[in-house]
């Protein structure tokens, strides 16, 4: 094997090292918050047999949420099959799952700049950001953004190599993990309309569309409030945009008030800003441990707990 070929694969061992060595310490953390609702007192989730059942589920609490992403669920059903209700397991595949998106950006950058340095630094960039703290400890939060973005790069990447049938696999899969997939097929007609020379006929594009389609018709059947324009609510969102999008493009430039602490509502206070450390652990001192459940979360900030 040639230094050309072993390049991708010394790139991706390492940013699966960085990332085990980032989130070494995810394995002792508990269910949080909503993993009550959506994990812990689930019946769906106790056996197997529910997986058809899921595609006909709404997350619920105590009102319709209008979500509707089954493949989640699914993937819930199958930690709670081999691991019970023990949150070491749903934390090793959080854990997997984060290093699997990882890889797949890496070979989206990759592909799209065929720069193999390009691909690797923004890899771990977006994967030892803090940012992404909460998606990978936190299960009925970060559980569907994992799948969704594995999938969506995924069909990215197929789409990108024209294996259109893979992609339409993989595009089925992210919209049915969380909605924010339907998203996909905009970014796939800039990408061959712009980064491409060649002319792309429109009916590349009728596949995602009908798998669209297919997905909003089971969403209106399953979903109680099933009217997506009346959830979204337009005139908040519009007011809200701005401020959302400086917010967290504030937070990846300079993540100091990043925006998921699970504390138990002592203050926390920012001392100084700490430099590029991925993955340095904070709360790690005696007492604080039960306290914080994101405890390596500020990870370019030092803090400490009143």
């Amino acid at each position: 094997m040639n230094d050309a070929k072993k390049l991708p694969l010394i790139h991706a061992a390492a940013i699966t090292l960085f990332i085990l060595a980032a989130y070494c310490n995810i394995f002792s953390h508990g269910f949080v918050w909503d993993d009550a609702f959506v994990i812990v007192d689930n019946p769906l989730l106790d056996s197997l047999k529910n997986i058809p059942a899921l595609f006909l589920y709404e997350d619920k609490f105590d009102f319709s949420s209008g979500y509707y992403r089954p493949i989640t669920y699914v993937s819930f059903v199958i930690d709670h099959a081999i691991w019970g209700l023990n949150p070491l397991g749903y934390n090793l595949t959080n854990l997997i799952l984060h290093i699997e998106v990882a890889l797949a950006f890496y070979l989206v950058v990759r592909e799209l700049f065929k720069k193999e340095w390009y691909a690797f630094i923004a890899a771990l960039l977006f994967s030892l950001h803090p940012i992404a703290n909460e998606t990978v400890n936190f299960h009925a939060g970060g559980r569907n953004t994992l799948l969704c973005a594995f999938f969506a790069l995924l069909s990215f990447f197929f789409h990108m190599r024209k294996k259109y049938s893979a992609a339409v696999a993989c595009f089925i899969l992210a919209i049915f993990s969380k909605e924010f997939a339907l998203l996909m097929p905009v970014l796939f007609l800039i990408n061959d309309k712009l980064l491409t020379d060649e002319k792309v006929p429109l009916k590349r594009y009728v596949s995602y569309i009908g798998a669209m389609i297919g997905y909003l018709i089971v969403r209106s059947y399953v979903v109680t409030s099933a009217n997506v324009l009346a959830q979204l609510q337009i005139k908040n969102i519009l007011l809200l945009t701005p401020r959302l999008i400086t917010g967290y493009l504030s937070n990846m430039v300079l993540p100091v008030r990043p925006p998921w602490r699970y504390f138990d509502g002592r203050p926390v206070r920012l001392l100084f800003f700490h430099g590029i450390c991925p993955g340095a652990c904070l709360c790690h001192w005696p007492g604080t441990e039960k306290d914080c459940h994101c405890r390596h979360g500020d990870a370019l900030c030092l803090v400490w707990i009143d």
